[in-house]
């Protein structure tokens, strides 16, 4: 069954996403923004949150700010989707286009693609020999199409006897959640692997986007290794250089 994931939301992010919301919904003359005490009375927000937003929208590429000039809005990046410099959550990258999110996360059964292997072995290569993990598949959906699959290795040293799937995953999680700090990200492009293809509903031989990530806790400490998949008709992602 898929249920909705729920969309946990700081009152930054709110903030945030309530100037980026007047910003859009604005045509400024000369491209030149209100001054920061006007945005703060406007929107009804403090001058530090006001001031905090407009330095981060400086370092996106998405404002200019000018000594004793003002900000002024870049509109060759104003409307850019799945902007990946900006957000990592595929939840969020999907909602930009438009689509209802819904989320669900399995056990998959049987051996690991050879590129999440390949990743393995070169992070976790005393799991491997053994057999020491398990996998997760994380599939997000754009309405009702398979948007991203990720799948996870994960460290087990518990028999799959010992413990039900939805019991491993629901403390993975948990464990997860409470202990990532951050992950690194490489790009790469390949043909669906077979495993993907049943729940992506792609063909085997569709070239398309791909990352793999390595995650690591607040010590520093590896947490497991991932590979994440994109449907090409959705996940036209992008970024801003600046």
């Amino acid at each position: 069954m898929v249920q909705p994931r729920k969309i946990f939301q700081s009152s930054y992010k709110i903030k945030r996403r309530k100037f980026l919301n007047f910003i859009n919904g604005k045509t400024f003359p000369g491209r030149k923004l209100p001054n920061e005490s006007d945005l703060a009375k406007i929107l009804e927000m403090s001058l530090g949150t006001v001031r905090e937003i407009l330095r981060e929208m400086e370092m996106t590429g998405s404002i200019t700010k000018m000594k004793g000039k003002g900000n002024f809005l870049n509109t060759s990046t104003k409307n850019i989707k799945m902007r990946i410099d900006l957000t990592k959550d595929f939840t969020d990258l999907i909602e930009e286009r438009g689509y209802e999110v819904s989320f669900e996360t399995f056990a998959i059964k049987g051996k690991a693609d050879s590129r999440l292997v390949r990743l393995g072995e070169k992070f976790f290569p005393e799991l491997l020999p053994e057999d020491k993990y398990r996998l997760i598949g994380n599939l997000y959906y754009a309405d009702d199409t398979p948007a991203v699959f990720s799948v996870f290795m994960v460290p087990s040293d518990l028999p799959e006897a010992t413990q039900s799937d939805k019991e491993f995953i629901s403390s993975y999680w948990e464990e997860y959640i409470q202990s990532f700090n951050h992950a690194v990200i490489k790009l790469e492009v390949g043909l669906v692997p077979e495993m993907a293809v049943p729940h992506m509903k792609l063909p085997g031989d569709l070239p398309i986007q791909m990352w793999n990530e390595v995650h690591y806790n607040k010590y520093d400490e590896l947490i497991c290794c991932s590979y994440s998949y994109f449907n090409p008709e959705i996940m036209e992602m992008s970024m801003v250089r600046k």
